[in-house]
């Protein structure tokens, strides 16, 4: 995490997920559960996107999150078998009225 620039790279893991349990075919529990980040901006808005770490480069998914009052940034992770990696940065300025 970048406290300057308010951007932040992270990688997710399923502990499970190893060199040794896929080519054993060991079966993989998904996991779920949230990410808590602190130390951005309060009610700031920011862009997410969710990378497959073994797709091209492209992202799976984007979504915006909000910094609570506190600027702790929450992720849901929901059903992850392997990995994922996710960018965050702040969401660009809407361009309304002047």
């Amino acid at each position: 995490k970048n406290v300057k620039t308010e951007r932040m790279h992270l990688w997710v893991q399923n502990s499970r997920h190893t060199w040794k349990h896929v080519p054993d075919a060991t079966p993989i529990e998904p996991v779920s559960g949230s990410l808590r980040v602190a130390g951005f901006q309060p009610g700031r808005s920011y862009r997410v996107e969710w990378w497959d770490t073994r797709a091209a480069d492209a992202a799976v998914d984007v979504q915006a999150v909000t910094a609570d009052q506190s600027g702790t940034v929450t992720l849901g992770v929901t059903a992850l078998t392997r990995d994922v990696a996710l960018k965050l940065r702040p969401q660009a300025a809407s361009r309304g009225a002047r």
